[in-house]
């Protein structure tokens, strides 16, 4: 059960407003009675929010708190699951500097400007939705840091063009998402998206294949757990130049080189960390990625292949293939990548047991 309490001294509205947004996505909710007033009261009643007197809160119950001061978060925590929702915030009062998390059981939501009032902030009422999740979701990833890179890269031509892919994102913020859930720290390497990223993970936004290089590299040391969901650029232009290229009537030949390999270099200086890659192929996929498996000495590789049904880039939906050290193949179906990550996350944790 999800109990709204109110701590800012009757704002009531808030409390109607996140247990709507609850509701509709799917939660059980009801809000805790304190000191309200006969006119609070009426409030309730008049939009029938569900009040509940004299609950005693169990450990796996969770406690939406809504502030509107940063001296009413406890820092010590609680004994049961409880998420900081700030309303009305004074722009001096953003100086956590956001946390979002004081403990696996104790989340903060981040904020965001209102848009009449630009030193006014209020909770961003969906990450509020995915925080719970978080609360909600067994933390057995608690401890390990998870470095996941997602999205395309791009190429630079000229000051106008470039080189990408097809690639959107989802899937490696799905997968960011889903292990920060667990209790994990999370690290987002994320190349041009449009997707909306999560403020209460830390993200890294790079542009090129080098920039995505830079700073995977840069990070992998404090990491245990890398997963490359990222589609980086084979190749980019041997020189990007100053200019615009015009228009002639001729063909125009473009110079491409290779780009860094990461994954292949990783393993070259990888201790403990396991090392989790994607293949994205539309012919021979498996035994193309099991080439790639044992070149760049993976302990895992997802296979999917963007011409089947349901695991098109940018869809919302993905079917794989996972392949072990062993070559042992498992054949998921058609899922969310949110679901297809928690499905991954439990073979990464068999994985660090062995």
């Amino acid at each position: 059960m999800i109990y709204i309490k109110d701590n800012c001294n009757g704002k009531l509205y808030y409390a109607w407003e996140l247990f709507e947004y609850l509701t509709r996505s799917g939660k059980s909710a009801c809000v805790l009675s304190s000191a309200y007033t006969k006119n609070c009261a009426h409030f309730l009643n008049h939009y029938d929010l569900p009040v509940m007197n004299n609950v005693t809160i169990k450990a796996d119950d969770i406690v939406v708190e809504i502030i509107d001061n940063s001296s009413k978060i406890n820092h010590s925590g609680a004994t049961h699951k409880m998420l900081y929702y700030p309303v009305h915030f004074q722009k001096d009062d953003i100086e956590l500097p956001f946390l979002y998390k004081i403990k696996d059981n104790v989340l903060i939501t981040p904020v965001k400007p209102c848009s009449y009032d630009d030193d006014l902030f209020f909770a961003d009422i969906q990450a509020a939705i995915e925080l719970l999740q978080a609360l909600e979701t067994k933390h057995n990833l608690s401890g390990l840091n998870i470095l996941v890179s997602a999205g395309p890269t791009a190429e630079d031509i000229d000051p106008v063009r470039f080189l990408t892919n097809r690639s959107s994102g989802k899937m490696g913020i799905a997968l960011a998402k889903a292990a920060f859930n667990r209790g994990a720290t999370v690290t987002l390497v994320c190349g041009p998206t449009c997707q909306p990223l999560p403020e209460y993970i830390k993200v890294i936004r790079v542009r090129s294949a080098v920039e995505m290089n830079e700073q995977i590299v840069s990070n992998f040391s404090s990491a245990d757990i890398y997963i490359a969901a990222a589609a980086v650029a084979d190749y980019t232009p041997n020189e990007k130049l100053h200019q615009k290229i015009k228009k002639k009537n001729q063909e125009l030949h473009l110079q491409l080189k290779r780009t860094a390999d990461i994954l292949k270099s990783l393993a070259a200086v990888k201790k403990q960390q396991l090392l989790i890659g994607f293949s994205v192929e539309t012919e021979n996929e498996i035994e193309n990625s099991r080439n790639k498996l044992i070149n760049k000495h993976l302990d895992m590789i997802v296979i999917n292949n963007p011409n089947v049904e349901g695991a098109a880039f940018a869809e919302d939906t993905n079917v794989v293939t996972i392949m072990d050290t062993n070559g042992n193949l498992e054949h998921l179906p058609k899922m969310t990548k949110y679901e297809l990550s928690q499905n991954i996350l439990n073979r990464i944790i068999k994985l660090k047991k062995r």
